[in-house]
């Protein structure tokens, strides 16, 4: 089997190619470059396929946006060989990585060790994550997990103050929210106005 793909990150990578037969490039944001061959990742994935597809130009060299060189090293890995290395720091970035590959498989592997592995600590950016890429069946389990430890989500993550208006009122105007005493919602405010001062502030008039 040829190579899907040899690398030239910044650092030295821990594996080598086994053929030559590299026929594009990927690129990201920060400085990863990785030829690829194309035949074979179109095979696997819809987003190359298409990619590297005459109505998309020749995709000799391409630069992919908002994905960087440990996450894209880490699903071209797993197009390659079916195994992919999941751990809580790359969820959120391996979860809107592979919605937006349109791996569909891996999708379903993030998904599950995303809600096996939800903590207080993580539940936010997994909600963000499930928010923008508009997974509902993620961001319903997020909100429901957020809603029984909405106590420990406020005291021990910061991650709070990234939550849109609009989901912040939605989580405090639920009637099952689970809180001991308003001192916490209060809490929960006074830390997503802070995350962005002075803009946030002007918004509180909205609650």
């Amino acid at each position: 089997m040829g190579d899907v793909f040899s690398v030239r990150p910044k650092t030295e990578p821990e594996y080598s190619a086994e053929s030559e037969e590299e026929t594009g490039a990927l690129r990201t944001e920060d400085g990863g470059i990785f030829k690829t061959n194309r035949n074979l990742l179109a095979e696997r994935c819809p987003f190359f396929k298409a990619l590297y597809s005459d109505n998309f130009g020749d995709g000799a060299d391409v630069l992919l946006r908002g994905i960087d060189s440990e996450i894209l090293e880490n699903i071209l890995v797993y197009l390659k060989t079916g195994t992919i290395q999941l751990n809580e720091e790359n969820a959120t970035d391996m979860l809107v990585a592979s919605d937006y590959l349109l791996i569909h498989p891996l999708l379903e592997k993030r998904r599950s060790f995303v809600l096996r592995e939800m903590t207080p600590t993580n539940c936010i950016p997994v909600f963000l994550a499930a928010w923008w890429v508009e997974r509902l069946d993620i961001l319903n389990n997020c909100h429901r997990f957020t809603m029984i430890h909405f106590e420990e989500v406020v005291s021990q993550s910061e991650e709070i103050g990234s939550l849109p208006l609009e989901a912040l009122k939605k989580f405090l105007k639920e009637r099952s929210l689970n809180v001991s005493n308003e001192r916490t919602i209060w809490n929960a405010i006074v830390k997503w106005i802070k995350f962005d001062l002075p803009d946030r502030f002007n918004s509180f008039q909205r609650f």
